[in-house]
């Protein structure tokens, strides 16, 4: 790729990353929590709901990691791009079903959204690899999140000032509803990202290159590392935000607020 080239890819990633990342920034910054009370769903069942992001990522992952080398990371990612859509438009309407339709409504498409999110991150690196020189990758990847999460810090700022105006369910979906369009215009700049790897049949089986990576020296040690940092952890957000909500009585938009803060100091921290 020329420099102009990869200028243009990197401009596309970066779009395509914002656009997605207020999706991905509600499971922990309040926001689907906030909404899943007004549903009236019980504390622990919206404990287990927001987990089934991380959930579906774990099962689907690899898998799917496998198979984009086979059909293509693109075809896969997009894929993935339309069940997101489609599980954020199913957490969206869940209000206009009866109260006992509305567990099972926003399980299905937490559900989904986990899925599709595992098969778009499953091959990005992988996607991403060729087009980012590398003398440069470590500063692009910081540049990436410093961006997309900023743009979602910004953007919850804005969604709370709203719902402090208009504290109502059908703001809480109208203000889903902008992030679910906004999913649906990263596709388009998603497309334009190349892919320059070519697409080579599989000569080994998914169990023999499975096991080819695990055998990598240290790996093992360091995917223990990880399961038990995300173990002991990755609830944290979730239990802050039932613990202002139950325990400190505060309101939903201050706990958004807060959740938003968690946000802010995750990026401070990335520095």
């Amino acid at each position: 790729m020329t420099d102009s080239e990869t200028k243009y890819a990197i401009r596309m990633i970066l779009i395509s990353t914002s656009l997605g990342g207020m999706s991905y920034l509600s499971f922990n910054n309040g926001l689907l929590l906030a909404y899943f009370s007004y549903l009236g769903i019980p504390r622990a069942t919206i404990l287990i709901l927001l987990a089934l992001l991380p959930l579906s990522q774990f099962v689907f992952m690899i898998p799917f990691s496998y198979l984009s080398d086979i059909y293509g990371k693109k075809l896969i990612g997009n894929f993935g791009m339309v069940l997101s859509i489609i599980g954020f438009f199913l957490m969206m309407i869940a209000g206009i079903f009866p109260n006992y339709f509305r567990t099972g409504v926003v399980g299905l498409g937490a559900g989904i959204f986990g899925t599709g999110s595992a098969l778009i991150i499953g091959n990005w690196f992988a996607l991403l690899h060729p087009i980012i020189p590398e003398n440069v990758r470590g500063r692009f990847f910081g540049r990436l999140r410093l961006t997309w999460q900023s743009i979602g810090i910004a953007f919850t700022l804005v969604v709370i000032y709203i719902l402090e105006q208009y504290p109502t369910l059908g703001m809480y979906q109208a203000v889903m509803a902008i992030i679910t369009i906004l999913m649906a215009l990263r596709m388009i700049f998603y497309q334009r990202i190349p892919e320059l790897e070519k697409i080579i049949p599989k000569k080994e089986s998914f169990r023999k290159s499975f096991m080819k990576v695990l055998a990598i020296p240290d790996y093992l040690p360091f995917c223990s590392y990880c399961f038990l940092l995300t173990l002991f952890t990755g609830a944290c957000p979730q239990i802050f935000n039932l613990i202002e909500k139950d325990v400190l009585h505060l309101s939903k938009v201050e706990i958004v607020f807060l959740g938003n803060l968690l946000i802010v100091g995750a990026l401070v921290g990335f520095f």
